[in-house]
């Protein structure tokens, strides 16, 4: 017998409650809210927005549900009179091996941290030049803007930086270019984010550091004459009285920019008369690197490609990049063709401290990583550890040029990369066929050990030594006639 109202009420919830379960059983699943949503074809559609299984109503507390997980499905709550329906298949989009994919940073629960690794409302094309008559249909049915395109001619790709519509999420927009490029594209065609690589050094004294690599008594054997070193970074002060004969600025790539104190410091502690490591040096300054209101100058992945690129084209022997970003296969193109071409790579090996992640393209396999040492050979606090530090050089209370004809006095693994630059000038002065391997060995091999015996994060091979670098090269040369 029914028992009044709530009795009805209850019967009625019930049949509710089953009509649901059913309704929605297997065939919902919860989209990553931070990341692309599940797709079970790879037709180029709009991404799916976000939707929600609906819950049975119920008369008691719901149990605690597990936390769903990124591209997962969520099973069916169990019913008691019938089998378990096996959970739906997540099928991520099914991408062509001939399209590689560079690796994204780790998609956090908020976007405020990663918006500080790249440009939030940009995405780069880079491709082949076979498929440039095709980027009119991409950019349609992707709903992109095309805000410039370059010519990559050292490594045969073009790179197209777009706009994405407000509102549109960087990842779920880069996914839906990759599957319009399906079909199109060969191996050497991908997406990725436009990340941002910020200048590694403060602005903070000791006129320490060229007796403590030894730079004036490796003098008398090499200063850098007859050698090219390009410096990409804030555009220099030229007009300097430091060096005001040997360092050119390119332009083209960043116009209009005043002298930066970052990258006039780095020139000066090159190519400097009397404070300088490689005072013959021709230096040239690519400007890629942007002051920005209350925090360090940086650059792109757009913008440090195209310096590269440019760099390679005027045949430097050495790069210094005292900068660091995430991880970036883009831009890894360019550090490999360098090596390949025999062309040094010196970077800074980061100021986030003894926790933080070793900065990119100083974690490049074949870049030579420099930290930064003060006058007692004591590591700088800030400077980052890792396996990928191969040297210490002096960067702390560097005295150096500054815009304006003026002297400052830096800190930072920035300026300790301009001075093991310096070294490698010098080392090609003498030596102008040696491949960036045997003068990345050379140096780590003639440095004096500091911290735990041999090679360690701290230190790397230890305190970079001019002439002792020098004096080896010439023994080596001896042996090889």
């Amino acid at each position: 017998m029914l028992n009044g109202h709530n009795d009805i009420k209850n019967i009625l919830t019930l049949l509710i409650a089953i009509v649901t379960f059913y309704t929605v059983n297997g065939s919902v699943t919860i989209a990553d809210d931070v990341g692309q949503p599940t797709r079970p074809t790879i037709t180029p559609v709009r991404p799916p927005t976000r939707t929600i299984r609906p819950q049975p109503p119920t008369s008691t507390p719901p149990k605690p549900t597990q936390p769903s997980t990124p591209d997962a499905p969520v099973s069916p709550p169990p019913a008691s009179s019938q089998p378990e329906a096996p959970p739906p298949k997540a099928d991520s989009p099914t991408i062509s091996p001939a399209i590689q994919l560079p690796a994204l940073p780790e998609k956090a629960g908020t976007t405020s941290l990663l918006d500080e690794m790249y440009v939030p409302d940009e995405v780069l094309v880079i491709m082949t030049y076979n498929i440039k008559n095709r980027l009119e249909e991409v950019e349609r049915e992707a709903d992109i803007s095309l805000l410039e395109i370059t010519d990559l001619k050292t490594v045969g790709l073009l790179v197209g930086r777009y706009r994405i519509p407000e509102g549109r999420r960087l990842f779920e927009t880069m996914d839906e270019i990759t599957l319009l490029l399906e079909g199109m594209a060969d191996e050497r065609v991908f997406v990725q984010p436009n990340y941002y690589f910020e200048a590694q050094g403060v602005d903070e004294p000791l006129n320490y550091n060229m007796q403590a690599i030894r730079a004036y008594e490796a003098h008398r054997i090499a200063t850098g004459k007859g050698v090219t070193i390009a410096l990409l970074d804030t555009p220099v002060d030229t007009e300097h009285p430091a060096y005001r004969a040997r360092v050119q600025e390119e332009r083209g790539i960043i116009e209009n920019e005043p002298p930066g104190a970052h990258g006039t410091a780095l020139a000066g502690v090159i190519a400097g008369n009397g404070y300088g490591v490689a005072p013959d040096v021709k230096l040239i300054s690519i400007p890629v690197c942007k002051k920005e209101k209350n925090r360090a100058p940086r650059t792109t992945s757009f913008l440090l490609a195209r310096g590269l690129d440019l760099a390679l084209q005027r045949g430097v022997k050495v790069i210094n990049l005292s900068l660091g970003g995430p991880r970036d296969s883009f831009v890894g193109l360019l550090v490999d063709e360098a090596l390949k071409r025999k062309t040094v790579i010196v970077a800074a090996a980061g100021n986030s401290g003894p926790k933080g992640k070793p900065p990119y393209p100083a974690s490049h396999t074949g870049v030579i990583a420099v930290t930064a040492i003060d006058h007692r050979d004591r590591l700088d606090p800030r400077a980052t550890r890792g396996p990928h530090v191969s040297l210490s050089a002096p960067g702390v209370d560097i005295i150096t040029s500054a815009p304006g004809g003026r002297q400052q006095v830096s800190t930072g693994t920035s300026v300790a990369a301009a001075h093991v630059t310096g070294i490698v000038a010098l080392i090609f002065e003498q030596w102008p066929d040696a491949t960036s391997q045997f003068v990345k060995t050379l140096l780590e091999s003639s440095a004096h050990d500091l911290g735990p015996s041999g090679k360690d994060p701290e230190y790397g091979a230890g305190r970079v030594d001019a002439l002792r670098a020098l004096e080896r090269l010439i023994a080596e040369k001896k042996k090889a006639r």
